[in-house]
């Protein structure tokens, strides 16, 4: 079990409760359901698998909830980088886990992005949340994804929670 399954449980028997607030904002557990399983969806079309490794770089945030529960939902690693990380920390990480996609905000996409360009793996997606970045949209992403998601049976052999 991860905590995806929880989600799921708790969708199940209360899909109204609100799961997550941020600010004036608040989602019910079937939307965090929906978001993490769309979320699931956009790194899957990227090739993200059981056993691979998924950068957040990523403020305490709905988005962040979102992208650890999707890529749990594909029993990837979760790396989360430290937002406050400059070039050379947020580098060593990256080179470090060997990302197969990374999300960050607009104030760590910079860092994030020349990372993964310098030590990740090539053609591995950077998606940007917020607005100014000239990136991929995780938001946007995840908006226009199918929301259904089936959980795979086996896990990878590096699947953890760095």
């Amino acid at each position: 079990m991860n905590y995806l399954d929880y989600v799921e449980t708790t969708a199940r028997a209360f899909p109204d409760r609100v799961a997550v607030r941020e600010g004036a904002d608040a989602w019910t557990y079937a939307d965090l359901l929906a978001d993490a399983r769309a979320a699931a969806n956009v790194l899957a079309a990227e090739g993200v698998g059981a056993g691979d490794a998924v950068v957040l770089s990523l403020p305490n945030s709905y988005q962040f909830v979102t992208a650890t529960l999707g890529a749990l939902a594909l029993r990837a690693t979760v790396a989360p980088v430290n937002t406050r990380f400059g070039r050379r920390e947020g580098g060593h990480l990256v080179g470090q886990v060997e990302p197969d996609a990374a999300v960050a905000g607009p104030e760590t996409h910079p860092v994030v992005a020349a990372a993964m360009a310098e030590r990740g793996p090539p053609g591995a997606p950077t998606y940007a949340t917020g607005d100014g970045v000239d990136a991929p949209g995780w938001e946007e992403a995840v908006a226009d994804a199918d929301p259904t998601h089936r959980v795979p049976e086996t896990m990878g052999e590096r699947t953890a929670f760095v």
